[in-house]
């Protein structure tokens, strides 16, 4: 999450274009180089109070992708709100900037009015993002890879993922036609699947004026969905091997993941360093000493099947 949140942090820097920044108080402010520079700041520093904020609730490996697929699209929705309202402010006069020659007061109160509704709206969508996130993250629906039932939940997901899609391109065609909204969601609610949750959410996003479902990223995230299904039921098939040596067991434990180092006995402080300094982690759940199984977690457990019985030794002298 720390690399992350530095790419995130080195984007976030440079999103707000300098020259965009200063146009948009060239008109409205006496010190335009300064405020520019404030914008690019500011934004950063939102992006990273927001990552601030959420990122202490991704307390496990499933919730990791998403929080980075949620904040990615959060990223991304609050920068364009920030540009637009930038855009916006470009087309506002102050008086003591400009001088009040052939002012036309109607027109630039209308333009005052659309960067106040930008402003309030990016403002709005920070909130509301975050709160979704918050709410995406903290909920229990979340499948982790070690849930006893991982399989029928996966595939509980993957035809609600479809369905919602289906869902939404039905509702967006409904949505462009010329009926008035009244009618339009009556009508949406008159399709399969339209449940009360995706009524609210609809009329969420009405009241943030954007009434159109965004679709374009459902089938990457139901392919996601299908592929980790792909992949839990072939470990599911995979039986977990074990290799037994004379102070422990070694278990290939596929289903969680881990490489677990099951002892024969508990470990003295020297020992306990040992497996600490290598990356193993306690789990009291399993009652073993485990690591990931990747490259680096096999050279851990060759390098302790080749010095633990070392340790043992030192410490039963001591």
């Amino acid at each position: 999450m720390k690399d992350y949140r530095k790419e995130i942090e080195a984007r976030a820097l440079i999103a707000i274009d300098y020259g965009m920044a200063m146009n948009a108080y060239r008109n409205i402010s006496t010190k335009p180089e300064e405020m520019a520079n404030g914008e690019q700041e500011l934004f950063a520093q939102n992006i990273l109070d927001a990552f601030d904020k959420l990122s202490p609730l991704v307390d496990n490996d499933a919730k990791v992708e998403i929080f980075k697929k949620s904040f990615d699209f959060f990223y991304h929705g609050y920068l364009m709100k920030t540009l637009s309202r930038l855009t916006s402010l470009s087309r506002c006069f102050s008086v003591l900037i400009t001088g009040s020659g052939n002012i036309n007061v109607d027109k630039h109160q209308k333009a005052n009015d659309i960067a106040r509704s930008r402003s309030n709206e990016a403002h709005s969508y920070y909130n509301d993002k975050i709160d979704k996130i918050k709410k995406d993250l903290s909920d229990k629906k979340v499948i982790l890879s070690t849930d006893k039932d991982v399989i029928p939940k996966l595939r509980e997901r993957v035809a609600m993922l479809e369905r919602n899609h289906i869902l939404q391109l039905a509702s967006n065609k409904i949505m462009r036609g010329k009926d008035t909204i009244d009618e339009k969601l009556k009508q949406i609610s008159k399709l399969n699947n339209a449940d009360d949750e995706f009524m609210k959410d609809l009329r969420h996003s009405i009241d943030c004026r954007c009434p159109m479902f965004i679709t374009k990223n459902n089938t990457k995230v139901i392919k996601d969905a299908k592929a980790r299904l792909k992949k839990m039921e072939m470990l599911d098939r995979l039986e977990n091997k074990e290799d037994v040596y004379d102070l422990f067991k070694v278990v290939t434990n596929y289903r969680e993941k881990r490489y677990q180092i099951f002892l024969n006995e508990t470990p003295s402080p020297e020992a306990q360093g040992y497996l600490k300094s290598l990356s193993f982690k306690w789990s009291q759940k399993n009652c073993a000493w485990q690591c990931h199984i990747t490259a680096n977690g096999r050279q851990r457990v060759i390098k302790l099947i080749q010095n633990y019985s070392e340790y043992v030794r030192i410490s039963g002298e001591g």
